[in-house]
C-alpha cells in the first residue's frame, strides 16, 4: 500500500518533483560553494570581477548542463541533422520543444543567482567600494582612491583600517546597506512593476493609477516610519531642513539604496526638492504612450507623507518629474503650525 501511494503520488507530478529536486540541490551546492571556496580578495577592482566570476560562471555552466543532459535537446539537434524540410507546423513543434527544454535548463542557474543575492556575500564583495559615503563624514578628507581602498576592505573583518576612528560601526553598517541592497532591490523592483501593472489593467485613467499608488505609499508610510525609527538611531530634528537631509541622506539609502540631492530651497526654508539621479525603481521600465500621465513612482510621495504625518509633520509631497528616461524630482511642500513638532 505505501508504494502504491508513493507511485500515485509520483504520477503526473514527475516534472514538479523533478523540478524541485533541482532546486534545492543548487541551494545546497550554492552554500557549499560559498562556504568552502569563496574568499574575498578584499582589493579595488578584484573585489568586482571575483564576486561576477562566482555569479556568473557557475550560473552559466549550470544552463549549458540543464540543456546537455536533457534528452529532448539531443533529439532536437538529430532533427536538423537528418536534413528534413522544415514546415510551418514543424517549426512551430520546434519552438515548443526548445521553450521547454529552455524552462528546464534555467531552473539551475535561475536559482543559483537568486540564492547568492539573497545570501548577500557576493555582491557585499563586489559592490562595497561602489557604495556612497555622503553620510559618513570621516570620507570628507580622504581622495577618491583611499575611499575606494578602505570600502572595498568592508567584506572582511579580519582586515584592520586604521585610517578612521570608530571604523566597526561604518563597517557594520555599510555591510546592512548592501545586504539589504542584494536581497530586496531585485525583488522590489519586481514587485512594484507588477504592481503597477495590474492597476493599469484594474484602472481606466491614468489619475486614478496615481491615486491608489499614492493611497499605499502612505498607509506604507505610517507603517514604516517605526522600522526606520528603530533601525537607523536618528536623533530628533529640530527644524524642517534636517528632516530633509535625514530623508535623503538615511532613509531613502536605507530602502532604496540611493541618496537623492536636496536642492532649491524656499526663502522660508519649508520647501525643498529632492533630486534622484538614480531611481531604482525604474530599472528595464518603459512607460506606454497611452498612460503618458502615469506617475510610475508616485508611490514614494505617498510614503514620504504618511511617514512624516507619524511624526506630526504634515506636508505635501508631488512628483515633478516621472519618466523611465530621465531622474526624478520629488518637489517637498511642508506646512504646519508652530505648535507642530517632529518627534522620535
Amino acid at each position: 500500500m505505501p508504494i502504491s501511494g508513493l507511485l500515485t503520488f509520483w504520477k503526473g507530478r514527475e516534472r514538479m518533483v523533478l523540478n524541485t529536486v533541482i532546486a534545492l540541490t543548487t541551494i545546497f551546492s550554492q552554500q557549499a560553494f560559498s562556504f568552502f571556496t569563496f574568499k574575498c580578495p578584499c582589493k579595488t577592482t578584484l573585489n568586482l570581477y571575483y564576486a561576477l566570476s562566482f555569479i556568473a560562471v557557475p550560473a552559466l555552466v549550470l544552463l549549458i548542463l540543464g540543456y546537455a543532459i536533457n534528452n529532448m535537446t539531443w533529439k532536437l539537434i538529430m532533427s536538423f541533422g537528418y536534413g528534413t524540410q522544415l514546415k510551418l507546423n514543424s517549426c512551430k513543434l520546434i519552438c515548443f520543444v526548445l521553450l521547454s527544454v529552455t524552462g528546464r535548463a534555467v531552473i539551475a542557474p535561475v536559482t543559483w543567482v537568486a540564492v547568492t543575492l539573497l545570501n548577500g556575500l557576493y555582491y557585499q564583495c563586489g559592490m562595497s567600494e561602489f557604495l556612497s559615503v555622503s553620510s559618513w563624514n570621516v570620507f570628507q578628507n580622504l581622495t577618491l582612491r583611499e575611499r575606494k581602498d578602505i570600502l572595498a576592505r568592508f567584506p572582511c573583518p579580519k582586515v584592520s583600517i586604521k585610517k578612521i576612528h570608530n571604523i566597526s560601526e561604518i563597517r557594520n553598517e555599510a555591510n546592512r546597506i548592501l545586504l539589504y541592497q542584494s536581497q530586496s532591490t531585485e525583488l522590489l523592483i519586481l514587485t512594484y512593476g507588477s504592481l503597477v501593472a495590474q492597476l493599469c489593467e484594474d484602472c481606466e485613467k491614468d489619475e486614478d493609477i496615481n491615486k491608489e499608488l499614492d493611497k499605499m505609499g502612505r498607509n506604507i508610510g505610517t507603517r514604516l516610519v517605526e522600522d526606520f525609527l528603530a533601525r537607523s538611531n536618528v536623533a530628533q530634528c529640530r527644524n524642517f531642513y534636517e528632516t530633509a537631509e535625514v530623508i535623503a541622506k538615511v532613509a531613502f539609502k536605507m530602502y532604496l539604496g540611493v541618496t537623492p540631492r536636496v536642492t532649491f530651497w524656499g526663502q522660508t526654508g519649508d520647501d525643498c526638492s529632492l533630486f534622484l539621479e538614480k531611481n531604482p525603481l525604474i530599472s528595464c521600465v518603459e512607460i506606454p504612450e497611452k498612460h503618458s500621465c502615469l506617475l510610475y513612482s508616485n508611490m514614494i510621495c505617498g510614503i514620504l507623507k504618511g511617514a512624516l504625518k507619524m511624526v506630526r509633520l504634515q506636508v505635501d509631497v508631488q512628483l515633478l518629474q516621472d519618466s523611465a528616461k530621465d531622474g526624478k524630482m520629488l518637489q517637498t511642500f511642508n506646512q504646519y503650525s508652530s505648535q507642530t513638532k517632529v518627534e522620535k
